[in-house]
């Protein structure tokens, strides 16, 4: 997966593009204020017997548990995962949030009713951002993606502004509202916009055409995946070295991180030629990372702010695009971008979650602190090794899947062939590479036959669909699906 392999052109703007961003860019920033910080909720609604790790944690048990098990059910059963059923789902959570919290913001309770807030407030995340992948999926994957990138640089400062806000106002009126405009806007775009016919009928054709869809996503993305899970478990793991400073340095420091990650997103998208990707963000970021992780004991208080913006800048960018990857596998196999975004955001947030539970402590550069982090931090640093070296296993020269099922005979297929070349002015040689690959056949295997070198191949492959206007093999069997 490459940020820049899209063909982008930036879309001109209309009333839906802004409403989609409005309605998104809600949503956004009312999950930061739920998920990043929920001590201060917990000080907002005066629960003072419960610890800040126990709320982070009953926050992100139902938020990851609710991704897997939608999005599995999305993969499985797409009819029954429809958006209207989704922002029903978010709602029941928001009221079954408010009941909970009432009574904790009156007049005080126990911990077991924070615990249920916080449940509460987590599958309200979860079913929230499944409806919007859901909504977004419908849109042409350029347009959808320049609008999460701007939504996410605009939710940073409404993070800011509305943490702001609460100091003035009680935290529970400022979320309760946010999260009553959140839903009333997916409500609205549902109703005027959404019930539009999609291109879901032919994507739908093309799944079925080939029953190993997901095992070959997923063979092909797994790696990305694992990148983007060990960013953002460095993220979550180093976030507690930031106890010298106040809340509102970090929640300043974060949202700066969000900005970065979403101004670097722009411009790897929009802005540049070169061909830019999560794996290849992962290998140049890891000696970095990997280092001041191991060094964070003896960095001074600048410079572990600093590693926490940058860490923070990267995880998000990583969590971000597993959205475009969704939209991608959409478009490429017709699998459920709401199935392939919950299965894969369900495993880097889980990853997120142990880094939320590892507890770093206020750690010395001596005694038993250090050393208990030095063994924790070299195992940090084994397992991005292994990641890094997972990520650059060669998997081009992999047979991506079966190929297209054509129903009819070979010489039909070579026909509407001939046409495709013929129209888009293809060589005799490309003409026979883009027949070898709608058959399923690997580079190597493409090689072989042509008797050509493997180099040779993937030339010919990116002068094909550059003259196609495609960008994937997926969106090759489109063209005479």
């Amino acid at each position: 997966m490459s940020f820049n392999n899209l063909n982008c052109q930036l879309p001109a703007s209309s009333l839906t593009s802004i409403a989609r961003c409005a309605g998104f860019t809600l949503l956004l920033v009312t999950n930061d204020l739920v998920l990043r910080d929920p001590a201060v909720l917990l000080q907002g609604v005066g629960v003072a017997n419960i610890a800040s790790s126990v709320a982070q944690t009953s926050l992100d048990v139902p938020f990851l548990a609710l991704l897997f098990a939608v999005g599995a059910a999305s993969l499985g059963r797409p009819a029954l995962v429809s958006e209207r059923r989704l922002l029903a789902a978010q709602a029941v959570s928001g009221a079954a949030a408010l009941c909970a919290g009432l009574p904790l913001a009156l007049a005080g309770g126990s911990e077991a009713l924070a615990i249920a807030l916080f449940c509460a407030l987590g599958a309200f995340a979860a079913f929230g951002l499944l409806c919007w992948v859901s909504l977004l999926a419908r849109v042409a994957v350029e347009r959808a993606w320049l609008e999460i990138v701007i939504c996410l640089g605009v939710s940073a400062f409404g993070y800011l502004f509305f943490l702001h806000l609460a100091e003035a106002c009680p935290i529970c009126v400022v979320l309760g509202c946010l999260s009553a405009a959140s839903i009333a806007a997916t409500a609205l775009f549902i109703r005027f916009d959404a019930s539009k016919p999609g291109s879901e009928v032919r994507d739908g054709e093309l799944a079925h055409r080939d029953g190993r869809r997901l095992k070959d996503l997923v063979r092909s993305d797994y790696t990305a995946v694992l990148c983007i899970a060990a960013l953002n478990f460095v993220l979550a793991a180093s976030r507690s070295t930031l106890d010298f400073a106040s809340a509102a340095t970090v929640h300043s420091i974060c949202a700066l991180g969000i900005c970065a990650a979403s101004v670097l997103l722009f411009v790897v998208s929009f802005a540049s030629a070169r061909d830019v990707g999560v794996k290849p963000v992962y290998q140049a970021a890891f000696p970095f990372i990997s280092l001041a992780f191991l060094l964070l004991p003896f960095l001074g208080e600048a410079a572990k702010g600093l590693f926490m913006f940058g860490s923070t800048a990267l995880g998000t960018m990583g969590t971000t695009a597993l959205l475009l990857m969704a939209f991608q596998a959409k478009r490429a196999t017709g699998l459920s971008a709401v199935g392939v975004y919950g299965v894969y955001s369900g495993f880097v947030h889980l990853f997120l979650l142990v880094g939320n539970i590892t507890s770093l402590g206020d750690v010395g550069v001596d005694g038993a602190s250090y050393a208990g982090y030095s063994i924790f931090g070299m195992l940090v640093v084994y397992v991005l090794i292994l990641v890094l070296v997972v990520s650059r296993r060669r998997t081009a020269d992999r047979q991506v899947g079966p190929g297209i099922v054509f129903v009819g005979d070979e010489e039909a297929f070579s026909r509407i062939c001939r046409t495709l070349a013929d129209e888009h002015d293809l060589s005799q040689r490309e003409l026979e590479v883009m027949k070898l690959l709608m058959l399923g056949k690997s580079v190597k295997a493409i090689g072989d036959e042509l008797c050509i070198a493997q180099s040779t191949v993937r030339t010919h492959t990116r002068n094909m669909y550059r003259k196609l206007d495609v960008h994937s093999r997926g969106e090759l069997f489109e063209l005479i699906a």
